[in-house]
């Protein structure tokens, strides 16, 4: 039986061993067969699902594929082995007979049959956990207040102890992107640009919702919104997922003035996004009331 090792980190080995003499008499340690092709999927709010393909060595009969991680974020509940389609010339068919869990160890065996002795592509897929996402957003008003540029960002935060030399990453909305990711990385890349979206601006009062500004004048708060819809040209096509978005205005003289941040909600195609500029300083509204009926 060939029994396979794989270790996390990336300095373990893979050990071939325990098997019978005809199939593996001079098989010995080898290095740990590299990353093929890496993807992380970052679309669930909480979790990380990665996908990785190996090309490993399997001979004739029953082996075993020996999955060990050590101070890695891996929930091994959700580890998957599935052995990918063989190239038309070459004839190997193998399968995923059983798992097994070793006691007292971060590691699991899985026995794959193979019709003949070859090199499988399998692809190994498992949730990660602190592996996080988050998204925000740069929006910058023109002069007049009639549109908006917004951009779109994805940080990724890998506090999972393990390193991926090159990846995919989906995170649900915008285009898949290739990345390295270290150990403890962050790393940051924009998503979508959006420019020229028609923006209103909003003043609105309500004594219950937003207050007074002096209550014994009866002066009543007065909250300035940048509105706009998820909508028109590539806005629209996708939800923008919540995040904190930053705003800024043209001054007209070519630089931005900043006006202040909010924490944008999650909104769908065709729903609007209002985000909070703060309190309307030029503009007193006074509550008063006419008469109370019983």
């Amino acid at each position: 039986m060939n029994r396979t090792r794989w270790l996390y980190p990336l300095s373990a080995l893979l050990l071939l061993g325990a098997a019978p003499l005809d199939a593996l008499a001079r098989i010995k340690l080898t290095t740990l067969p590299v990353r093929e092709r890496v993807e992380i999927q970052l679309d669930h709010p909480q979790l990380a699902l990665v996908e990785e393909e190996r090309i490993v060595p399997l001979v004739k009969g029953v082996n075993q594929v020996d999955f060990s991680w050590a101070n890695t974020r891996i929930d091994p509940d959700t580890l998957v082995l599935r052995i990918l389609p063989p190239p038309a010339d070459q004839p190997l068919d193998a399968k995923v007979l059983s798992v097994s869990y070793p006691p007292n160890e971060n590691a699991l065996v899985w026995a794959v049959a193979a019709s003949t002795s070859g090199a499988a592509r399998v692809r190994i897929s498992y949730v990660l956990g602190r592996l996080s996402k988050d998204f925000h957003y740069r929006a910058v008003a023109d002069h007049d207040e009639k549109t908006l540029n917004l951009a779109q960002y994805l940080r990724v935060n890998n506090n999972a102890n393990e390193a991926y030399d090159a990846a995919e990453f989906w995170a649900g909305v915008g285009d898949r992107f290739g990345k390295p990711l270290g150990l403890n990385e962050t790393k940051e890349v924009q998503l979508g640009r959006f420019a020229a979206v028609p923006v209103r601006k909003t003043y609105t009062t309500h004594p219950v919702e937003f207050g007074y500004l002096d209550r014994a004048q009866d002066k009543l708060n007065v909250p300035m919104h940048y509105v706009f819809k998820n909508a028109g040209g590539e806005l629209g096509k996708e939800p923008l997922p919540e995040g904190k978005a930053r705003i800024f205005q043209e001054d007209g003289k070519g630089g931005t003035a900043f006006l202040g941040e909010d924490r944008g909600k999650f909104t769908p195609p065709d729903d609007e996004l209002k985000l909070y500029l703060g309190l309307a300083r030029d503009i007193a509204v006074r509550r008063t009331v006419d008469r109370n009926e019983r």
